[in-house]
C-alpha cells in the first residue's frame, strides 16, 4: 500500500495560470476517471488548446471567447461531438474558480 502512494501525484497549482496548466491540472485530478472518460477530458482540452493556445491567462478568456470557440466547432464538427466537448470543456471553468484562478 506504501508504494502506491508514493507514486500518487498531487497536482499543483504552480502553472496554473495558463490554459495549458490549468488543462494538465484538471486532468491530473481526474486521473483515476474511467479512461473513456479521460479520453473525452483530452479531446476536449486539445481543442481548446488549439482555439485559445496552451499559454494564453486563464483569466484572460472570458463568455464571449468561449461562445466563439463553440461557435468555430459547430462549423467543424457533427452535434453530438460538440456537445461532448462542451460538456468535458466545461469541467475546466469550476476548477479554475475553486482554486482561486478566477472569480
Amino acid at each position: 500500500m506504501l508504494h502506491r502512494l508514493d507514486s500518487f501525484r498531487r497536482p499543483t497549482l504552480a502553472a496554473a495560470s495558463t490554459l495549458g496548466g490549468l488543462i494538465r491540472y484538471v486532468t491530473d485530478l481526474r486521473a483515476d476517471a474511467k479512461p473513456q472518460t479521460l479520453t473525452n477530458l483530452k479531446q476536449a482540452a486539445a481543442k481548446l488548446t488549439d482555439h485559445f493556445g496552451g499559454d494564453r491567462p486563464i483569466n484572460n478568456i472570458n463568455a464571449a471567447d468561449v461562445d466563439g470557440f463553440v461557435a468555430t466547432i459547430r462549423q467543424r464538427y457533427a452535434p453530438a461531438y460538440v456537445a461532448r466537448l462542451v460538456k468535458y470543456g466545461k469541467q475546466f471553468s469550476p476548477a479554475a474558480r475553486r482554486a482561486g484562478l478566477v472569480e
